[in-house]
């Protein structure tokens, strides 16, 4: 689409009289200030015709100082979002100097291409005039591309250290074993104790190491949608959670109403298994413990979520628990990799769902997340 940058807008020029528009910008203060700016500015009269512009204008929008001379801003802004402007400039909070503005519209520079920036708009009542300040905005697509480049660096970085890390930890507790078998009757007591130490965060260090390996494949992995149904894949919990529940006598009570759903069946099963795991974990040693699997249908989604009756955790940590390794301070003596709940939000957000977790501390804790239906 081609743009005339030299039509100068009809409303500017039925209201504009720029032989009887005068500034004071003989100081040469105020002049060097202006035009030092690092970030592209105008001086506007209040009918929006340009006054004056600073280098950086000029520079940025690769325009001649010649082609500015009466005309309006309006003339550089595509006329689609020309409106937006007329609408500020007609604001009375604005000319007041009572209320600044700010506008997102598409710039024309001197080449004839578009331009999303953002302008910033303030009444200077010592030149009766307006200035506006011009800044560039990036694109969505530059910015999810950006986003999308970091994600995959990051991934492959947890990959790399995880895969790095399982010959050493295996080595250590292969060592470690040993130790204990050979000098079984030589250890003291405290020498035991030192090795089992060894042993036990060896065991903590690999738990860790398999799921952020279990992370990182998850994020990169293409879903294989197919229907899947919900009762089978917490039955299917539930019995290989049989021991872990009924060492703690707890009660785990699945909607019997469960909807099938297209997912992958296997990261739908990871989610499930996980907040499970986790309330099992954490329900500590309440009274007839009980976990609950609910679920709503809404319009556009469906809401699931995992409610336990333990001790809950605070409010300050409830997003953070959501962080790689992060874990609730009241938690941190029960063995855990804190990764979990990593886990199952990167999985939601990867269907275009989302996860929250609601606790009151004392009373339990809940995990929602949403499908998209």
């Amino acid at each position: 689409m081609d743009f005339d940058i030299t039509k100068t807008s009809e409303l500017a020029r039925s209201k504009a009289d720029v032989s009887d528009f005068s500034l004071p910008l003989s100081d040469s203060y105020f002049k060097t200030l202006f035009n030092n700016l690092l970030i592209p500015a105008v001086i506007l009269q209040p009918c929006g015709t340009i006054y004056y512009a600073n280098n950086s204008f000029f520079k940025f929008f690769d325009l001649e100082k010649a082609r500015l001379i009466k005309s309006s801003l309006l003339d550089y802004i595509t006329s689609s979002t020309q409106d937006g402007l007329i609408r500020l400039l007609d604001e009375p909070n604005l000319l007041k100097g009572a209320k600044p503005a700010s506008l997102s519209c598409r710039f024309i520079d001197g080449n004839q291409t578009t331009v999303d920036v953002e302008l910033s708009l303030n009444w200077i009542q010592e030149i009766e005039g307006i200035l506006v300040l011009i800044e560039k905005k990036e694109s969505c697509t530059e910015n999810a591309s950006t986003s999308q480049k970091d994600t995959e660096e990051l991934e492959n970085l947890f990959y790399m250290i995880s895969h790095n890390l399982k010959s050493p930890i295996v080595s250590i507790q292969g060592f470690v074993k040993l130790l204990l078998e050979c000098f079984d009757k030589k250890q003291s007591p405290e020498e035991r104790h030192f090795i089992e130490r060894i042993q036990k965060n060896a065991s903590r260090l690999n738990e860790m190491v398999q799921d952020v390996l279990q992370f990182s494949r998850l994020s990169q992995k293409a879903p294989q949608l197919e229907i899947v149904s919900l009762i089978q894949v917490l039955n299917n919990i539930k019995v290989e959670s049989f021991f872990r529940l009924n060492e703690k006598k707890i009660s785990l009570k699945i909607a019997e109403d469960l909807p099938e759903v297209k997912l992958d069946s296997e990261e739908i099963s990871i989610i499930f298994q996980n907040l499970i795991d986790n309330a099992i974990k954490y329900i500590g040693d309440t009274r007839e413990p009980e976990i609950e699997v609910g679920w709503e249908k809404r319009p556009r989604f469906y809401v699931f979520w995992v409610g336990d009756n333990g001790p809950g955790v605070r409010e300050k940590t409830h997003d953070l628990l959501f962080n790689m390794f992060e874990r609730a301070d009241s938690t941190k003596e029960i063995e855990g990799t804190g990764v979990g709940l990593a886990i199952v939000k990167g999985i939601v957000e990867k269907y275009g769902g989302h996860v929250r977790l609601t606790s009151t501390y004392g009373k339990g804790t809940k995990v929602y997340f949403t499908i998209p239906i």
